[in-house]
């Protein structure tokens, strides 16, 4: 006769198991773990690429002090073309803005009135004033989420007498763009029409 008893030996009887119960905890923490390591992971890249910007600023403003560094910068930075007709109209202006931008601080300045500061995992920029009283804008990209980079990865170079002008010098840069990229669709449009064109020219 089997034996129905309650009594299992002393051993205290285990519930129904809730194996959902420990999926529900791993998926919570999941959700709520992925945003503050991205958070983490970005915020570190981003400190990474600012700790290189006041040196890069440095240095770019070093160059552009030679009609030498100005044009070797132009070459070795095609992005910077975007914004300027060529060589020579980059070289023009960087002539123009030398002595009114002046002298930059040999160490980084805090944030406030006269110098300001982005970065993010992609790249950094800054936006500083200089001992003549005029600004400098410069735009870098680079790092590991920054995708591909040309050159040396500076993508904008702004001079004017204020923050305002700065944003004027980039509204205009990003027209000329646009119309150079306007130009190229149409001249890709025209040589594909011709492309399709029978040769005895009837359509």
């Amino acid at each position: 006769m089997p034996d129905t008893s309650w009594n299992n030996g002393g051993v205290p009887p285990t519930g129904p198991r809730r194996p959902w119960l420990k999926w529900g905890l791993a998926g919570i923490a999941v959700v709520l773990g992925f945003p503050l390591l991205m958070t983490l992971t970005f915020g570190s890249l981003a400190l990474r690429n600012r700790a290189k910007l006041w040196p890069a600023v440095r240095q770019i403003h070093a160059r552009l002090q030679t009609d030498e560094g100005a044009k070797d910068l132009f070459s070795k930075n095609p992005a910077l073309a975007n914004a300027y007709v060529n060589d020579q109209d980059f070289l023009d202006v960087v002539r123009a803005w030398r002595s009114k931008v002046g002298e930059l601080p040999s160490q980084e300045p805090s944030e406030g009135p006269s110098y300001s500061r982005n970065s993010d995992p992609g790249g950094v920029s800054a936006a500083i004033q200089g001992s003549g009283g005029a600004w400098m804008r410069v735009d870098i990209r680079g790092g590991r989420l920054a995708g591909p980079v040309e050159g040396e990865g500076i993508t904008r170079l702004y001079f004017a007498e204020d923050n305002k002008g700065l944003r004027e010098a980039r509204r205009k840069a990003t027209s000329l763009q646009a119309g150079r990229e306007l130009r190229a669709i149409w001249k890709n449009d025209q040589l594909s029409k011709v492309e399709l064109r029978p040769a005895n020219g009837r359509g």
